[in-house]
């Protein structure tokens, strides 16, 4: 990986605003990667501590255990200055050291002058300087080359069996994966892909069924789903709405009073007419209705929840069918919503036309009436 020793700070050009802002991300999302070899270059002449390159280097690579530093224009440092402490790692150590190099100059560029005669220079220079003389044989870009290919080799066969490792890893998991979507021949034949949609919608049915049974192995424990949901729904949440129901809702003894009177018409009344019973609850009875209606509705909700989670890793692989078989579904229990809908409205309907006075509950009241009233008076013992 190779990073230029400083970003750039101010667009220029056509260049975006944030160009800084892209340039250190790029970096960054590469040098990040335990696996990746950094190349940090750095100038000579200006102070190490103001390196943008070192410094991103050690965000990610603190230890400085795969970075290389590379120091640039050793021959334009100031007179009686040299950077042998840096290239020695006495100032910054990093693992892989540092190494010098002299590129060609603006005016060896404009001469085109042949990168060959460019090392031959270079080799010279640090031959010849009283303070690099002695590492010469560790600089130089010949030295950086071999250096690096060495670096990379050595990179490559310690990360290689870790990377073979997770290869195979992932192979076994593509090829599991791969098992699990069937056999592959029968895709290209348009004889067996009836069998096939056949097989996944057989499928598709058994999750929904076993979703509802509670026998999924797909259970989640964080939520109520499935069977359970709706048995949830059932008891908890509609039995919770019948009994809070207040049967005499709307209902005092005025009212009470006035139905008797209104059926009985101009003859007083001695017992209680069924007529006025009727009247009076009927209209507690079509409290039924709301939580009723509701009940279903939180169902057909459930229901369809369920559709769309039933998914098979061999339905997956199809999204189309997937989506058109949630559609289908759902199509399916959105046409029985209404017929169920218009049943529950006819079972209140049903109890509110016909109130069965023979039922156990008004027997057991009638007869409990009947046997106060048998009862023998107690005997009034008059005063001697």
């Amino acid at each position: 990986m190779l990073m230029h020793r400083t970003t750039s700070q101010i667009p220029v050009g056509d260049q975006p605003g944030d160009i800084e802002r892209q340039i250190r991300s790029l970096v960054l999302d590469y040098i990040s990667k335990p696996n990746c070899v950094i190349l940090a270059v750095s100038a000579a002449n200006v102070d190490l501590a103001n390196s943008e390159a070192l410094k991103l280097a050690r965000s990610t690579d603190p230890q400085g255990r795969r970075t290389i530093g590379v120091l640039t224009k050793l021959d334009l440092m100031d007179a009686g200055t040299n950077a042998l402490d840096i290239l020695t790692g006495r100032v910054y150590p990093l693992k892989l050291g540092f190494i010098g190099v002299v590129n060609r100059s603006q005016a060896d560029i404009n001469a085109e002058k042949p990168l060959g005669d460019a090392m031959e220079s270079e080799g010279e220079f640090f031959r010849n300087h009283p303070a690099y003389r002695n590492i010469a044989h560790k600089n130089g870009t010949r030295y950086l080359a071999k250096t690096l290919n060495q670096v990379l080799m050595g990179h490559i066969r310690d990360k290689l069996p870790d990377m073979k490792a997770r290869l195979n890893t992932l192979m076994g998991q593509a090829q599991q994966e791969l098992n699990s979507f069937g056999d592959a021949a029968i895709y290209g034949d348009k004889n067996q892909q009836g069998s096939l949609i056949l097989r996944l919608m057989t499928q598709f049915a058994r999750d929904f069924v076993a979703s509802i049974d509670g026998t999924s192995v797909d259970i989640s424990t964080k939520e109520l789903s499935g069977g359970a949901r709706i048995y949830y729904i059932f008891n908890d949440v509609f039995g919770t709405a019948l009994t809070s129901i207040d049967a005499t809702q709307n209902l005092d003894n005025q009212d009470i009073r006035t139905a008797i009177r209104n059926s009985t018409g101009p003859r007083p009344s001695l017992f209680v007419p069924e007529i006025a019973f009727d009247l009076l609850v009927k209209p507690q009875i079509k409290l039924l209705e709301a939580p009723s209606l509701r009940c279903v509705e939180l169902v057909y909700e459930e229901l369809v929840k369920i559709c769309h989670n039933c998914t098979s890793a061999e339905l997956q692989r199809f999204p189309r069918l997937h989506a058109q078989l949630i559609e289908v579904v759902s199509e399916l229990l959105r046409e029985r919503l209404g017929p169920t809908t218009d049943y529950t409205q006819s079972l209140i309907d049903i109890q509110t036309a016909y109130i069965n006075t023979n039922h156990p509950a008004f027997i057991q009241g009638s007869a409990a009436a009947t046997h106060s009233m048998a009862a023998p008076q107690p005997k009034q013992i008059l005063p001697r």
